[in-house]
């Protein structure tokens, strides 16, 4: 199987981020992200060694420090359901359902 990519988020403050792929999976991450530096966003996926595909959407955004935090434990995670939302339109403005269904229709 190839295209394999893993992505350990942080859990609480100070934890690492661990990017483990493949050199296919490494490399449209890369190009993934260099596209939304030079378009503000874009999209790519990746699939873990269960089979199980995921979908990544790239956000160049100046405004990172009104999202939510990104911890996943209870005791670090963000507690303000209000600030959400920010995160929720932020994706929607960069990522319209028609821009999201063009891009799944090229995978199927």
């Amino acid at each position: 199987m190839t295209n394999l990519l893993h992505i350990y988020g942080q859990i609480a403050w100070h934890d690492e981020v661990t990017i483990i792929g493949d050199k296919t999976s490494l490399t449209k991450l890369r190009d993934a992200i260099e596209e939304a530096i030079n378009k503000d966003s874009s999209m790519t996926d990746g699939v873990v060694n269960d089979g199980e595909g995921f979908n990544i959407l790239i956000i160049n955004d100046n405004n990172i420090d009104k999202l939510p935090l990104p911890y996943s434990d209870e005791v670090a995670s963000e507690k303000n359901q209000d600030i959400w939302k920010v995160l929720i339109d932020l994706i929607a403005k960069h990522f319209s359902q028609e821009r999201l269904n063009e891009y799944f229709s090229k995978k199927i």
